[in-house]
């Protein structure tokens, strides 16, 4: 019989876990909370690069491109938005940032 904790662990190693936190993030460039985000990243070697990317995908960069469009749309400040970008762009690590659908998202942001 599988003890809780194998279920957890399955749990988080396929990223459901890291789905619920990154539901829950809220994305606000002008009182950002990163730690959520921080925390899914953190989780980037035990996840498949694929995982990863999917869990990306679906949880982040909808709500971060939805910001970014509102944003430049409302008479932008370009320092303070391309500030923002290349600061959450940071975060993601080279091996991340080299997988395609990631490097998409920041090139269609960069062309909104």
């Amino acid at each position: 019989m599988a003890s809780w904790t194998d279920h957890t662990d399955t749990r988080w190693r396929t990223g459901s876990g890291q789905a619920l936190c990154l539901g829950e993030l809220l994305i606000n460039p002008h009182q950002q909370q990163i730690e959520t985000f921080n925390w899914v990243l953190d989780w980037e070697g035990m996840l498949s690069p694929s995982s990863l990317v999917s869990l990306l995908d679906k949880h982040f960069f909808p709500k971060w491109l939805q910001v970014l469009c509102s944003w430049l749309s409302n008479i932008p400040n370009y320092e303070e938005i391309t500030k923002w970008y290349l600061g959450w762009k940071s975060m993601f690590s080279d091996a991340v940032l080299a997988q395609p659908l990631i490097k998409d998202k920041f090139v269609q942001s960069m062309n909104q």
